[in-house]
């Protein structure tokens, strides 16, 4: 990982990501506390830095005048850089049973709030609820 200036991204992929202004939102009041916690990632491909991961850090960094962000090159290869991105994307990704079992070991064993859990994780307190209510219901019925 690297520090480097953000005006020296290249922003090429940017209309291939999502966009959520709810999660950004909330995304920028938790920088502005904690500062930018996960580099933004890309490749360092023929002298220039691509973004392909954390067009929303970008996006909050560059509201709050933040000129230098963490940042970590995948690869020197754009191809090989977004087949990693996609690689990382379904080996993080974890089924709505996980995130609620360990939403529950949070709320259990960690004494954490759902209001909590939502703030640290970034999410909604209905995203975190509905995870609550599948182990509640799966619990009911066993």
């Amino acid at each position: 990982m690297e520090e480097i200036e953000i005006s020296t991204l290249d922003l090429s992929y940017e209309k291939c990501r999502m966009r959520s202004p709810e999660t950004e939102k909330r995304l920028l009041s938790s920088i502005m506390e904690t500062g930018i916690r996960e580099p933004l990632q890309g490749v360092n491909a023929n002298g220039r830095r691509v973004l392909l991961d954390g067009f929303k850090r970008y996006r909050c960094a560059n509201a709050l005048k933040i000129p230098i962000v963490p940042y970590h090159a995948m690869s020197t290869d754009e191809t090989l850089g977004i087949i990693e991105l996609l690689r990382m994307s379904n080996a993080k990704s974890l089924t709505i049973l996980e995130q609620a079992s360990l939403i529950d070991q949070l709320i259990k064993f960690q004494k954490l709030s759902q209001s909590e859990i939502s703030t640290q994780l970034e999410k909604s307190r209905a995203w975190v609820s509905v995870r609550v209510g599948i182990i509640e219901h799966r619990f009911s019925q066993a």
